[in-house]
């Protein structure tokens, strides 16, 4: 009786042996667990779209993940890849989407007043069985704020139209050409200030971006005035390139045709001409 068990016992441990090493061997297709860790977030962020890429050129993998939650970490199950990209945005809204795996963009030609863009562009490499990464995105806009003097009245109908030929983004980076136009609404501050505020989407400084205003005369139709926020932020020495960008105030004066930039905690204030 033991003749016969003892063959079967052998053949039973080679299978076991077999199939443990089959699993070992396949163990590259089970997928990676990236771990997310959404704690460090600005305040401002309220919703993260996160795509992860084949970080080769061929763009063959692709899974785009849409978060809400940060109160816990995030997990996602991704293939295991030697060449990995984690492409986070942060408050992605009114929005067009285009193209697929690297030649994915999204336009926003006609929204840049409720942008309030966040990104972050990890390169990693998951041929593991757990990936952890902590979220740190870089504010992508600056809020700009236009006050006018009291002595500037607006009596009269005035529109405002602010001009940017960045009308998008690449999900790995880069922007897209195009015009994004908004029209900006005026309100009045407590100290008879008008103001009006818009974001500005990271571009390029040599651009041609530019504030229009289109004043209405009873007799004459209408005039329409151009300010080049694109030079008078070049002139000032405004960093564009700054990890997170810095928010900036223009005061503009018509009585003294001036008008005054500050950045964050610094002031630059040079007699900037403008022709009215």
């Amino acid at each position: 009786m033991m003749k016969a068990i003892a063959p079967y016992a052998t053949a039973m441990l080679l299978f076991l042996f077999a199939s443990c090493s089959k699993t070992f061997e396949d163990r590259g297709e089970c997928p990676c667990v990236l771990t997310l860790d959404c704690s460090g977030l600005p305040a401002s962020v309220r919703t993260l779209d996160v795509w992860i890429l084949d970080g080769s050129s061929r763009s063959s993998y692709m899974k785009k993940v849409y978060i809400t939650d940060f109160s816990s970490p995030v997990s996602i199950d991704i293939d295991r890849l030697q060449t990995l990209d984690i492409c986070v945005w942060g408050n992605m809204k009114h929005l067009e989407f285009h193209g697929s795996g690297t030649d994915t963009y999204f336009l926003k030609r006609k929204s840049v007043d409720a942008d309030s863009l966040y990104r972050e562009i990890e390169h990693a490499d998951s041929r593991c069985d757990e990936l952890y990464h902590k979220l740190s995105l870089t504010k992508e806009f600056s809020r700009v704020t236009l006050l006018f003097s009291p002595s500037m009245s607006f009596e009269q109908e005035m529109e405002l139209i602010y001009h940017q030929p960045v009308s998008g983004y690449y999900i790995q980076g880069g922007s897209v050409g195009g015009d994004a136009s908004t029209s900006l609404l005026l309100r009045q501050l407590p100290d008879g200030q008008n103001a009006a505020s818009f974001n500005m989407l990271r571009n390029d400084l040599k651009n041609t971006s530019e504030l229009e205003l289109i004043l209405p005369f009873e007799k004459k139709g209408s005039a329409r005035f151009s300010i080049p926020i694109w030079k008078y932020l070049q002139d000032a020495g405004f960093d564009m390139e700054k990890r997170n960008l810095d928010d900036i105030t223009f005061s503009l004066d018509y009585s003294f045709n001036v008008t005054g930039i500050t950045i964050n905690d610094w002031t630059d204030c040079p007699p900037y001409r403008i022709e009215f």
